[in-house]
């Protein structure tokens, strides 16, 4: 956010602005308006003469989809690049990871990155992301530490890596994960990248299976400090499901350890700022997980492994009623329910089905749409069919349905 002031609050920002969300227990609209009271109004509040950059310093907190909290503080920095940042350089060769000298393979499957989950989504079912060891079980994990001394993260890390695959199109998924003395995985920041956009994402090209070729990751910015006793770990995977669709190929790619770097944006010595943000308390209670019985129907957050079919499912549903009184009195109630799926065998063959209705009772009429949605791929293709219904009073008045088929190119 560029105002009141720029804003780097890490890869689930969102929650810091809505507070039906975890996150920091703030509400920034307050702070917002005295922006445009200054620059719109010509009211001399001050808010001209602050530092630039207010940051949420996170600590380390276990990991949890419903996490009520985020361990940390808000600070100032004068200026954005901080000039007290310096990055730090970790090579892969000489971290813990898996055993062996020469290139790691990695197989590709599709359904790598659920502990993560999606984030910068509105409400739950959209959480916070869970123990990433789930995750990491089909990833390249390396670590470094255990740390004797806090390490502080702010910005984009990058990661550097020479890598081969054995089909023309793949993905290269890097997390940033804070490892507890218990072995718990706390994901930091992530970032992804198609491969076919490792030269140009205007131009992608396929990859020549085999072809060592080398690479560059940034990912989403960030703000954390390492606590010691903990360990820093990288995670190399083939996928980020469901938050971006999966690869088209089952194959296998390799990692060559001997070159990679992970790059951390660390900040050294204390802010130049003594004085701490202060924000206004959230005008709204959080949102809590609604009862089985809610009137917008249960709250659906599954992940759900099919061992006949080969699949794994993402499966969500949520709602919400509506009453308002008086002269535009109206009920409106809303639900949506979906699936996203993915071959375990064979990443290219994936699908997702979704289903939406809304409906609005006025005191004269009740009128109500319902969409229905299913995409599904293979290797080279998406097929996408959706249908609308519109009805009143519970009669059919209109209904819709569109089909259409679209080349995977190099997707």
């Amino acid at each position: 956010l560029r105002c009141p002031k720029r804003l780097l609050l890490g890869p689930w920002s969102h929650a810091a602005t809505d507070t039906s969300l975890p996150g920091p227990n703030i509400d920034l609209v307050p702070e917002m308006l005295r922006w445009w009271d200054r620059w719109l109004k010509g009211v001399d509040n001050g808010v001209d003469r602050e530092p630039e950059i207010a940051v949420f310093v996170r600590r380390p907190t276990p990991p949890d989809p419903f996490l009520p909290e985020v361990r940390g503080e808000w600070r100032f920095e004068p200026r954005w690049p901080a000039e007290r940042l310096r990055e730090r350089r970790f090579g892969l060769a000489d971290a813990w990871g898996p055993p062996g000298r020469g290139p790691d393979r990695l197989p590709i499957r599709g359904d790598v990155g659920w502990t993560a989950w999606i984030s910068c989504a509105g409400h739950l079912p959209y959480g916070q992301p869970a123990d990433q060891r789930a995750d990491e079980a089909s990833s390249l994990s390396f670590d470094w530490g255990p740390l004797e001394e806090e390490l502080e993260v702010l910005g984009h890390p990058a990661v550097e890596v020479t890598v081969a695959a054995t089909v023309p199109v793949a993905y290269l998924s890097a997390k940033v994960c804070d490892v507890f003395p218990d072995g718990t995985s706390a994901l930091v920041t992530r970032g992804m990248l198609n491969l076919t956009h490792r030269r140009s994402r205007e131009r992608p090209e396929p990859l020549e299976p085999g072809r060592r070729e080398r690479v560059r990751i940034e990912l989403e910015a960030t703000s954390w400090v390492f606590e010691p006793g903990h360990r820093i770990r990288l995670d190399l995977a083939p996928a980020d499901w469901p938050n971006a669709w999966p690869p088209p190929f089952p194959g296998e790619l390799e990692i060559d350890r001997a070159d990679a770097v992970l790059t951390l944006p660390v900040l050294e010595g204390p802010s130049p700022v003594a004085e701490r943000p202060t924000f206004a308390p959230p005008t709204r209670e959080r949102q809590r997980v609604p009862p089985p019985d809610a009137p917008g129907g249960p709250l659906v957050w599954r992940i759900e492994h099919d061992v006949v079919a080969r699949e794994t499912w993402a499966v969500i549903g949520h709602g919400s009623v509506e009453e308002l009184e008086g002269p535009e009195a109206r009920r409106v109630v809303e639900r949506s329910d979906g699936v996203v799926a993915v071959s375990t065998d064979d990443p290219g063959r994936a699908r997702c089905e979704a289903r939406y209705r809304y409906l609005i009772e006025f005191p004269e009429a009740i009128v109500e749409t319902e969409a229905r949605e299913r995409v599904e791929s293979d290797a080279r293709t998406y097929r996408i069919e959706l249908e609308l219904d519109v009805r009143e009073g519970g009669e059919l008045r209109w209904r819709r349905r569109w089909a259409r088929t679209y080349p995977r190119r190099l997707q």
